[in-house]
């Protein structure tokens, strides 16, 4: 059969397109498909566009009469242009998506399955087929395949579920069929019409559309397994989420900390869809032709990409309702609370122009901080003075647009906290406060209080504390207009942790083997490893029987309102909280001993003049050990009041002014330099160092026995001469002076003495050789707590 006779068959049913079915859809394509080779019953399908969706709609429509369709035997064909005549017209079927009757559908081609029907079916060919044609049918025949698969991959993922930018993409391979389905309509009208028309010819052609349908193919390839390697098990997000942290830790920043650990995702949407067109463009990038007309592709599909990013960095707001953003708003019914963890980055969303980790942190502070703005009564839209606005994520402008966009936002988020809060004056007032620096304040409040602080904290009266506080404390701080802020919010309580204890339990957690943890294989295994350390951690706290003293639970608290409490986090206040506790036991330290001070100086059995001169001797040498103590103490409150609070503050303020003075400062800058404010005075206050604070938690527990023990003397002073024992003994309840007993009890004074003076000067020693130790290794400012203590030393000598 010739190429006229095939094209004068009856039975030739090719594209008849032009004529309107209705008002609404027009026929753009018709032809026959016959599911299977012995099949009689023959449909057409027949492709509707819809005029006002521009959509295409197939359907099948059954042929009225019943024709035999069995396909004419190739061995019988002895003419090659005969064989090639059929094999032509089957392609032509194949190049829509169908199979002929010499060209079917491989075997292991399930139109069930969908991960086959988005790769695509492979054919078979008729055995009898010509060699020569053969192998050309074979090259043709994945231009079958990949619009078979373009064509299911449009029909699967052209949905809002899969977001704006996948429907993009599948607009744009939509539009691509339908240039390919004109091209196939003008080679079937050649093959009907040119008598000279040649399976070559059609390979010829057919090249023209081929490129961008095997780009278009290769992406959606790709996208296909992307999608399925996403179906994450609980295994997998968690090897996801150590991989994710091993690589944030590799970095000096804190970027990790607001990273979304989970970056698998059961559906391909957004950033993954542009990263992975990206990936191609890159790698045909030699090939000018094809490069440009995919870039114009990426350009059309980004565009809700680029309109969410406009939107990010120009109010703070992720209008992003598919979640396609490489920045994801938590979701919380308090959204001041936890507000660094608001905004995560989602790492696999990531575009290739903001791998950068220094560009993706200027993205996210950027709408953070007009995030914050936005819930204020600040006009975002007015202070924008840059019309400018990117049309394309591959210009060279996209940096000079962040940047610009950065610096708007510092500059408004720094006038609002800086100038409009007046931070650093905040900052001073909570200084005053929570640390103590005003030791007005506090004065009073302990003149009030101090009854109370060595009791058990389960028997003071806390509302007595409240009261005292109420009384003198606050007024004092409302008195003062830079405090009054802080005077309002600020109140006092009594913390469920002893200070020491607290610090000792979390300095004592054992370092965790990093490695460990990063090839832990799953879950279990990582618990299995967390817990026999916690548990080991547990047993090591060691418990003290001054404990429960009320002094080592009191502590100030103060919660900032919003936005303050975007800088002024919890653990912001929790470290201002620690520091002021370790003055507050100091300052209630030192007046104890100048209670005990004036008692054996000014009380009159003190001042008694004993016959024995022993007792005299014993009376000095308690007083210079008292006052060696005393030193201490005032030394330890000296050294944190100025050397670490005072000192380490007036280097922020001289960096927060030199801040404000420089016009593109970024406002991040005022937040690392608190945290490192807050960090150096933690660590020179001795509190993150567990040695140093088991050290001085003993020191200040030998100073509290050394006086309860010299505030219980009077008795003793009383029986140890006869003239005062005759004055007190109704009131003291002894019958008779014994100077036998006497003489026991001097012995015993000086044994106690001998005792608290070896233990005085032994762990003054201990505590300055372990300052000097650690000031070459952490902290050179605790040399200068060594030199007061070593003085103190050297005078006892």
């Amino acid at each position: 059969m010739s190429f006229s006779r095939l094209r004068n068959s009856s039975q030739s049913r090719f594209f008849r397109s032009g004529n309107q079915a209705d008002a609404r859809y027009c026929i753009v394509s018709v032809f026959t498909s016959r599911p299977s080779i012995n099949m009689t019953q023959m449909y057409d399908v027949v492709k509707l566009v819809d005029q006002e969706t521009k959509r295409i709609i197939p359907t099948t429509v059954n042929l009225t009469t019943a024709v035999n369709t069995k396909p004419y035997p190739l061995q019988d064909l002895s003419d090659l242009k005969e064989q090639e005549a059929f094999v032509v017209r089957d392609i032509l079927y194949c190049l829509q998506g169908n199979e002929g009757d010499y060209v079917r559908f491989s075997k292991n081609f399930n139109e069930q399955d969908l991960r086959s029907i988005l790769e695509g079916p492979d054919y078979r060919i008729a055995k009898n087929l010509d060699v020569t044609l053969k192998d050309m049918t074979n090259r043709l025949l994945k231009y079958g395949k990949m619009y078979y698969s373009l064509t299911k991959f449009v029909e699967v993922y052209d949905s809002q579920f899969y977001g704006a930018t996948m429907q993009r993409l599948c607009n744009e391979i939509r539009d691509f069929l339908k240039e390919h389905d004109q091209i196939v309509l003008e080679l079937e009208r050649r093959f009907m019409m040119d008598p000279h028309f040649s399976i070559g010819i059609l390979n010829q052609l057919i090249e023209e559309s081929g490129e961008k349908m095997r780009t278009l193919y290769e992406i959606i390839t790709s996208l296909n397994e992307v999608n399925r390697s996403n179906l994450a098990t609980v295994d997998d997000v968690f090897k996801t989420m150590l991989k994710t942290i091993k690589e944030d830790l590799k970095h000096d920043d804190s970027l990790y900390m607001q990273t979304e650990l989970n970056n698998k995702t059961r559906i391909i949407k957004g950033g993954i869809i542009l990263r992975i067109v990206q990936d191609k463009m890159e790698r045909i990038r030699g090939d000018q032709t094809r490069f440009e007309a995919l870039k114009k592709t990426f350009d059309r599909i980004s565009l809700p990409y680029i309109e969410m990013l406009h939107k990010w960095l120009t109010f703070g707001k992720i209008d992003d309702p598919f979640d396609e953003f490489f920045i994801v708003e938590q979701s919380s019914k308090n959204t001041l609370i936890n507000y660094d963890s608001k905004f995560l980055l989602r790492k696999n969303y990531i575009i290739r122009q903001f791998e950068h980790r220094e560009l993706q942190r200027k993205v996210l502070l950027t709408g953070k901080y007009l995030d914050v703005l936005r819930c204020l009564p600040v006009d975002i839209v007015e202070n924008d003075t840059s019309n400018h606005k990117i049309e394309s994520l591959e210009t060279d402008d996209l940096f000079f647009y962040v940047e610009q966009k950065y610096l708007r936002a510092n500059k408004l988020v720094t006038e609002l906290f800086m100038k409009g809060y007046k931070f650093l004056t905040i900052l001073e007032a909570l200084k005053s406060t929570l640390l103590f620096s005003n030791g007005v304040f506090l004065n009073d409040f302990l003149a009030h209080s101090m009854s109370d602080m060595l009791r058990d904290k389960s028997k003071a009266s806390l509302s007595k504390i409240e009261r005292n506080f109420e009384k003198t404390f606050r007024p004092q701080l409302m008195a003062t207009p830079r405090s009054k802020l802080v005077g309002n919010l600020v109140n006092i309580n009594v913390q469920s942790d002893n200070l020491y204890t607290f610090l000792e339990s979390i300095l004592n957690i054992q370092q965790i083997d990093a490695e460990e943890v990063f090839n832990s294989s799953d879950l279990n295994s990582l618990k299995r490893y967390l817990n026999k350390t916690l548990t080991k951690n547990t047993a090591e706290v060691v418990i003290s029987p001054l404990d429960n003293y009320l002094v080592y639970y009191l502590s100030l608290n103060i919660e900032f309102p919003f936005p303050l409490n975007l800088l002024l986090t919890n653990t912001i206040i929790t470290q201002f909280q620690l520091v002021g506790r370790n003055v507050m036991i100091t300052n209630v330290v030192e007046k104890l001993l100048e209670s005990s001070w004036k008692e054996i100086n000014y009380q009159r059995f003190w001042c008694f003049n004993f016959p024995n001169r022993s007792i005299r001797k014993w009376i000095l040498r308690l007083r210079y050990l008292h006052s060696n103590i005393k030193q201490f103490v005032s030394a330890f409150h000296l050294y944190l009041s100025f050397d670490v609070i005072e000192g380490s503050f007036s280097e922020m303020e001289t960096q927060y002014q030199h801040f404000a003075s420089t016009a593109d400062s970024d406002f991040e800058k005022y937040f690392v330099s608190l945290q490192k404010w807050l960090n150096t005075m933690m660590q020179n206050s001795l509190l993150m160092n567990e040695t140093l604070v088991q050290i001085s938690r003993r020191m200040f527990e030998f100073v509290l026995t050394f006086h309860t023990f010299v505030m219980s003397l009077r008795k003793n002073l009383i029986l140890l001469d006869e003239n005062l024992f005759d004055q007190y003994a109704s009131k003291l309840g002894e019958k008779q002076f014994d100077p036998e007993k006497n003489r026991e009890r001097v012995i015993k004074m000086k044994h106690i003495i001998n005792e608290y003076e070896k233990k005085f000067e032994s762990s003054l020693n201990t505590f300055v050789q372990a300052l000097n130790y650690y000031s070459r290794l952490e902290s050179s400012s605790f040399s200068v707590l060594a030199g007061y203590l070593d003085s103190i030393l050297k005078n006892r000598k």
